[in-house]
């Protein structure tokens, strides 16, 4: 198994991987390379680690501010269902927080309810609290809207 730094040579199988393990989400190769490497955040770092040529697991964050300090979004945790229970998240995680720890000053997460124990339990993370996320329609009322026809 071969550990190396997030890269945009591997952007296909960032993207096989993320698509296998979030089949709901639309992580496509043009998405992940904005968000990785160009987004005016700066580059995301992480690790990935490869069985020859299979992404077995995979661990970004990208840069984010907050009160004038630099720190890491953890936002894309991904391990292959052949390599899971394997150890390689936290492997990947640890290594990440290592290695770039003189550059950024803290690391926050927004894990989803499989994840979130794990962070705490297996990272340190020290939990804030949970997010009670809502979806609905506005509800907006009829009157006062702007409609576009096609010629508009």
């Amino acid at each position: 198994m071969e550990i190396r730094k997030i890269s945009r040579d591997n952007l296909d199988n960032h993207e096989s991987l993320l698509s296998q393990c979030f089949p709901k989400f639309n992580l496509k190769k043009a998405y992940l390379d904005w968000l990785y490497f160009t987004n005016p955040l700066g580059d995301a770092v992480g690790f990935d680690a490869m069985d020859g040529t299979t992404l077995a697991a995979h661990y970004a964050c990208i840069p984010t501010q907050i009160d004038g300090k630099l720190g890491l979004l953890s936002l894309n945790t991904a391990t292959h269902p052949d390599y899971r229970s394997k150890g390689l998240y936290q492997k990947l995680a640890k290594q990440t927080f290592e290695y770039w720890s003189t550059e950024f000053d803290f690391v926050v997460g927004v894990a989803n309810d499989k994840s979130a124990e794990a962070f705490v339990i297996r990272l340190g993370f020290t939990e804030l609290g949970r997010l009670n996320l809502r979806y609905g329609d506005l509800q907006r009322p009829s009157s006062g809207i702007r409609t576009w026809t096609k010629a508009d």
